[in-house]
């Protein structure tokens, strides 16, 4: 679970659903979207992140995708200035499943770690997902 910095400013309605009512997110500089959560003794696969879910989120500086997600929802990262550092670990992304500008406004030297297998594939498929054209894609 992610720890979160305590703050009056209540959790914006796009804030991911594991972020704790009352707390708020707009401070976190890290945020690890894990492959599977427990919940009321239940593991549960994460294959989404829903449209808007990190938008503008101008502290996160590094961010790991767990290996189940399927789905990124449009503009979930964008607006994420501070955001150089991008671990994707699933190989389920396709053409259809990436939502438009889902990285638009991210940092101009970030880097974005995809598997080895998926290299080619994601470099073509993150192409025209928003993030400026200096953003490297490499395993």
């Amino acid at each position: 679970m992610q720890k979160f910095q305590k703050s009056s400013n209540p959790i914006p309605r796009h804030a991911p659903p594991f972020c704790q009512e009352g707390k708020t997110t707009y401070k976190l500089t890290s945020l690890n979207i894990p492959s599977t959560v427990k919940s009321d003794g239940k593991t549960y696969k994460v294959t989404a992140i829903g449209k808007n879910a990190c938008k503008s989120y101008s502290k996160l500086k590094k961010l790991t995708i767990g290996k189940n997600v399927k789905n990124i929802g449009a503009s979930a990262f964008s607006g994420c200035k501070a955001l150089k550092s991008i671990k994707i670990e699933t190989t389920l992304l396709k053409k259809k499943t990436i939502g438009k500008k889902a990285f638009s406004g991210i940092h101009k030297k970030a880097v974005i770690k995809v598997p080895a297998k998926k290299l080619k594939a994601y470099k073509k498929l993150f192409k025209k997902k928003g993030q400026a054209k200096t953003v490297k894609i490499k395993k």
